[in-house]
């Protein structure tokens, strides 16, 4: 993996030099992805790749530059659905009974309705403020 980071790397610096790219990725950046993969290396090239170039992808030409680039030495880009929010574990529901259901009537007036707090938990690499 360190080896084809440091060939997309010099690639990205090669097309800066050339005028094909302009943002200059840097070898802090390239650091940093590799401290992101040796502490968190369950989340794979994709993940740790995605705090770098996310932005990117919403510039179609640069997009398309860096999907080349990144295919021609075998590391995926712009892989969509790697962040993930799961707020429990899913539970297949057995026997259920309807026993409302929602619409909205003209006329209606709002209602207060009961609620409660709950500490969201996570794991992985998100990180939460709770205020």
């Amino acid at each position: 993996k360190l080896r084809k980071l440091i060939n997309l790397f010099n690639d990205l610096r090669c097309l800066v030099d050339r005028g094909q790219l302009s943002y200059p990725y840097s070898t802090r950046e390239l650091i940093n992805i590799v401290k992101h993969l040796q502490q968190f290396p369950k989340d794979g090239i994709a993940r740790a790749l995605a705090n770098t170039f996310d932005f990117d992808i919403y510039d179609f030409h640069l997009k398309e530059q860096l999907k080349s680039t990144f295919s021609k030495h075998g590391i995926p880009f712009g892989m969509s659905g790697l962040h993930t929010i799961e707020l429990s574990a899913r539970h297949e529901l057995n026997n259920y009974e309807k026993i409302f259901e929602w619409s909205w009537l003209p006329n209606s007036k709002w209602i207060e309705c009961e609620t409660r707090e709950s500490k969201l938990v996570s794991s992985g690499t998100w990180t939460w403020n709770y205020n």
